[in-house]
């Protein structure tokens, strides 16, 4: 096995962990549900819209 087929999935050059989600891609989401008839909060998630679901930003990017 090719160790250049794995490097297609990973970014090239230089990429900073995104702030907003600490490279996770997913942004916290809060729901209200009723639960077995238990008021609860659920989280789902939704894509990070910083990285676009990424995890990083293209370049060096200083937090803000």
């Amino acid at each position: 096995m090719d160790d250049d087929e794995d490097a297609d999935d990973e970014p090239t050059g230089l990429h900073t962990v995104c702030h907003a989600c600490s490279g996770a891609g997913m942004m916290p989401d809060p729901k209200c549900a009723i639960i077995a008839g238990q008021p609860r909060t659920i989280d789902n998630g939704r894509p990070c819209t910083w990285c676009e679901g990424r995890g990083y930003r293209h370049g060096l990017v200083p937090p803000v």
